[in-house]
């Protein structure tokens, strides 16, 4: 069954998942996401929202202790960038359940592509366990009542919870990647 289950997987990775799951790199279509964000929230420049999510494991023979996360369970840590309509643009599922999410965002490849276009205005939207950065907005923290910054701080929710709802979405569709398939083996 793991042979079967692993040749299935790279399989459908070297076979079907560039095709649906890409960064956008073709003007036109950044361009569309840019201009969703924008009418939804008011929050210009944003092709994505980005966060990680812990995919529970049993736990590794090999570095176990690197697996272990914060809530006290072995898992990968994943990184998923979605646009505004929930679709899923970026994943990355090579670090371990310890990994900081900014750890790996900092050495993922759309960082990379943002670093090198934010003087055209591209960027994503992620929580305070990012770094702010030109092309990556963040919350501004410590915010006064009835300020730009906490209205911005509401747009900014809004908009980025976007990718908390595909998270969702994907974990209920594939209930294998909750923590309970681990813990009661489904």
């Amino acid at each position: 069954m793991h042979r079967t289950v692993y040749e299935i997987t790279l399989c459908l990775e070297n076979h079907l998942s560039d095709i649906y799951i890409y960064f956008p790199t073709i003007e036109q279509e950044k361009l569309q996401k840019k201009v969703t964000f924008l009418n939804r929230w008011g929050i210009g420049g944003v092709i994505g929202a980005v966060d990680c999510t812990y995919i529970a494991i049993l736990c590794p023979q090999d570095e176990g202790h690197n697996y272990m996360n914060r809530k006290g369970y072995y898992s990968k840590n994943v990184q998923i960038i979605c646009d505004a309509d929930l679709k899923i643009m970026s994943i990355n599922a090579q670090h371990a359940g310890g990994t900081h999410d900014a750890f790996i965002w900092r050495h993922s490849g759309v960082h990379q592509l943002l670093k090198q276009n934010y003087l055209r205005g591209e960027r994503n939207i992620g929580d305070s366990g990012y770094p702010l950065q030109p092309y990556l907005l963040t919350p501004v923290p410590d915010v006064q009542p009835n300020s730009p910054e906490e209205r911005f701080n509401r747009a900014h929710s809004s908009a980025r919870n976007c990718v908390e709802r595909c998270i969702g979405t994907l974990k209920t569709r594939f209930r294998c990647l909750l923590l309970q398939s681990t813990v009661y083996g489904y």
